[in-house]
């Protein structure tokens, strides 16, 4: 027998750039506090979409689960890259209307590490990544765009191998540092991060 969630509003979990299994962990979590969770699934592998692809994908999957729901809004939690694509839907394509809180776990938004622009023939390959180089052009025009009233938040890991912590953009409402790396941070593994999660769904 489902079990009748508490909380009216649904939860769509967006991956990074590969594997999105670790999302499965995150949902386990948030169903036992009382959500509805859903999981956009964009790729197989490897996001190998531009970003503007993998957030209409996104936006076909919110208005299904709102749909499904019978809800005028969901909240949208992205990890890593997905952060990116959340924004990116949230300000271009007509999110700031459907969605009510946007929470961003290890995000890129200032940039991956500078050691990893030895990456940059992979962009060949997986299209967004130079999106997220330090000082791109699309970092910074999503700096300056317009969320409306949607409650953007950020969790960064202190000690993230792989993205810069922390953000300059005015929109976010909240930072929170979770005392761990990028792939315990994203994995739900880090304890902090978790209670970081609940306490900004939990809030009015």
């Amino acid at each position: 027998m489902e079990k009748t969630a508490l909380h009216k509003t649904p939860i769509i979990l967006v991956p990074g750039m590969a594997l999105d299994y670790p999302l499965l962990i995150w949902k386990f979590i948030l169903e036992n506090a009382g959500f509805n969770v859903e999981i956009a699934e964009l790729y197989h592998l490897v996001a190998l979409k531009t970003i503007d692809e993998q957030a209409r994908m996104v936006s076909a999957k919110v208005n299904a689960t709102l749909r499904k729901y019978g809800s005028p809004k969901c909240h949208l939690i992205g990890y890593s890259l997905g952060t990116v694509t959340l924004l990116y839907y949230i300000q271009k394509l007509g999110g700031k209307n459907k969605v009510d809180k946007c929470i961003c776990v290890v995000p890129p938004f200032s940039g991956i590490r500078k050691y990893l622009v030895l990456t940059a023939p992979a962009g060949i390959l997986i299209k967004s990544l130079l999106d997220i180089f330090p000082d791109s052009e699309f970092l910074k025009e999503m700096k300056h765009g317009k969320t409306g009233g949607v409650e953007v938040s950020v969790i960064c890991g202190a000690n993230d191998w792989l993205c810069v912590p922390g953000t300059d953009f005015p929109f976010v409402k909240s930072i929170f540092i979770a005392d761990g790396g990028h792939s315990a941070v994203y994995s739900g593994l880090n304890k902090k991060a978790r209670e970081a999660v609940l306490k900004i769904l939990e809030r009015g």
